[in-house]
């Protein structure tokens, strides 16, 4: 028998960073989704395949389930060994025989749209586990991309501690969508290494609270002038505490509204808040990847 399983792909549109520290953020899941097909087979073996948006496999894996698993049986993908291990450990049944996997995304993998975490609920899903303990048992992120990835509205997501987060589902369909604009930047971050890297620096609670009043703010907003004012002081709050430049006066100074960072900065997708001619102006500087509201986000 043949099961399917289904998850929203994400972006942080508040709080990047310090959800870490349990700030208030805004997560907002996508039109686009991963989906995973899974069989049983009589083969005692556990085949996997991995399909793109142009419906090519990338990742193929096949090898006999009484051998010993290790990262070198799983052509080194740390994160499905991880996974299907931790699996394993709680269901073994499932890995008695033989399982096929087949997993297919409407989205390229590298736009950082929440592959891992949609892999990890849809086998969440599948093998009946708590979806948040496989999570934290094999990542180190916050969470929020998980919620959202079994969520069709937008979330207010807040991190008490690995035990107990806390989410809720909010409306956000602003009156200034048509000149909201989300832009893939073409270099994707490593997100893991992102959260060493923050967990290092000392956070100060006022800027917790800071963060977690501009999501709120956010939410309640009817006026673009001041949502673009709220995500302009978002982006100082993360300059100064990551020490780094905005991506606006990195690459787009000259761009006549705003522009946030969202989630891991320096290479996922950044929103531009900006008039009609925002899609132009991006796409004359080579960045092709560029999608309104609507194209992109659960509402």
């Amino acid at each position: 028998m043949k099961v399917k399983f289904k998850s929203n792909g994400k972006l942080l549109l508040s709080g990047e960073y310090l959800v870490l520290k349990g700030a208030k953020s805004l997560s907002i899941p996508t039109k686009f989704s991963q989906t995973l097909e899974v069989s049983n087979n009589s083969s005692g073996k556990l085949r996997w395949e991995s399909y793109d948006q142009k419906r090519k496999i990338w990742f193929d894996l096949n090898f006999d389930l009484n051998k010993e698993w290790n990262l070198k049986s799983f052509k080194e993908n740390k994160l499905l060994f991880k996974t299907l291990s931790a699996i394993k450990r709680k269901n073994p049944e499932l890995f008695s025989k033989g399982v096929s996997f087949k997993t297919t995304m409407d989205f390229n993998r590298n736009w950082g749209l929440g592959s891992s975490s949609s892999l990890i609920n849809n086998l969440a899903t599948w093998a009946n586990l708590d979806k948040f303990k496989l999570y934290w048992n094999v990542t180190n992120g916050s969470g929020y991309d998980l919620a959202s990835s079994s969520t069709n509205k937008p979330i207010v997501y807040k991190l008490s501690d690995k035990k107990n987060p806390y989410y809720r589902e909010v409306n956000f369909n602003p009156p200034f969508k048509n000149n909201l604009y989300f832009i893939y930047l073409g270099n994707k971050q490593n997100t893991y290494n992102e959260i060493l890297n923050f967990n290092e620096l000392k956070v100060k609670e006022k800027s917790i609270l800071k963060v977690s009043s501009i999501t709120e703010k956010i939410l309640n907003c009817d006026s673009f002038e001041d949502f673009k004012s709220l995500i302009k002081e978002h982006e100082g709050i993360l300059s100064q505490l990551l020490k780094r430049e905005t991506v606006k006066d990195l690459y787009f100074k000259d761009y006549l509204g705003e522009i946030k960072s969202l989630g891991a900065w320096g290479g996922d997708f950044i929103l531009a808040a900006g008039d009609q001619n925002s899609k132009t102006y991006f796409n004359n500087l080579g960045y092709n990847v560029v999608f309104t509201f609507d194209e992109l986000i659960k509402s």
